[in-house]
């Protein structure tokens, strides 16, 4: 088989329905769905439409477990794919076209979100302003300081790109010999490190010309706080990574603060006490 698609799960039944729905059976036997030991049935919905199910005791997170998904696949090429895309079998025919032309090639499409938002698949690199400013804007409404930052020069590191983690298509070898995700990241940024090590290793990043359907953030019921956590973990520990301690330490400290009013305001809530909302709000 050329092609295997490999889709992490962790409490994403209604997900998957909605990802096999504009699929044909021959598709939908490509994919390798790694649950993440869901509750929800994740796993039996995956047999159900025909997938391989590895299943795991633990929630392992996205990187430990798309790589387990790699290992076991035995396809020239790969893709990654969230449960909350609604793939078609256009987009994998578009991908294995220009594979089969361009073997050496990391391949993403657009994504249309909802509300016909465009996001590229192909993002640019991360500088540490732009690391800063994205702590800032999902902790904190957005102000002034992120907005300084988000028109500072070198905002965008256009040196390198990386695949939207949403969906990108790459060849297994490629993959291995890379070292796969790096397992470190539980959850998020793990694109974003592959695509600079990527980089470093004479890799490059080529936008598909198509657009996958990307119901963004319904992949996992989970609350939005347990995301937030994961993110803001993600980004500290890719600062240490990439930049240093220090700038680890000031992304800490800037996302902490945020959070905890988010984890205030979500306790308050479902106390049912009210109090002015802007107190549990950042003013940055």
């Amino acid at each position: 088989m050329e092609l295997d698609v490999i889709v992490v799960t962790h409490q994403s039944a209604a997900a998957l329905e909605r990802c096999f729905a504009g699929l044909a059976v021959f598709d939908r036997s490509r994919f390798i769905v790694v649950d993440n030991a869901s509750s929800d049935g994740s796993a039996e919905v995956a047999r159900e439409h025909g997938a391989r199910v590895l299943v795991q005791a633990r929630n392992l997170g996205f990187g430990r477990a798309a790589n387990i998904g790699a290992g076991a696949s035995t396809a020239l090429y790969l893709c990654f794919l969230n449960p909350d895309c609604l793939p078609t079998p256009e987009l994998f025919k578009a991908a294995l076209d220009r594979l089969r032309a361009e073997p050496t090639q990391c391949l993403s499409p657009n994504l249309l979100e909802p509300g016909g938002c465009i996001v590229s698949g192909r993002q640019p690199g991360y500088s540490v302003v732009k690391l800063l400013h994205d702590v800032l804007i999902t902790n904190y409404r957005p102000g002034r300081l992120a907005d300084t930052l988000r028109r500072a020069p070198g905002f965008h590191v256009a040196r390198w790109y990386w695949p939207h983690g949403a969906c990108f298509f790459i060849a297994r070898e490629r993959f291995l010999k890379l070292g796969g995700f790096d397992a470190r990241y539980f959850l998020y940024m793990e694109d974003v490190d592959f695509g600079r090590r990527l980089y470093e290793a004479g890799g490059s990043i080529v936008a598909l010309d198509h657009r996958l359907h990307h119901q963004a953030r319904h992949g996992a019921h989970v609350p939005n706080l347990y995301r937030l956590w994961h993110l803001n973990i993600a980004r500290v520990r890719y600062a240490a990574h990439h930049h240093g301690g220090l700038v680890a330490l000031t992304a800490a400290a800037l996302a902490v603060p945020g959070f905890l009013a988010q984890v205030a305001k979500n306790t308050l809530r479902y106390s049912g006490l009210r109090l002015p909302i802007a107190w549990f709000e950042g003013t940055e």
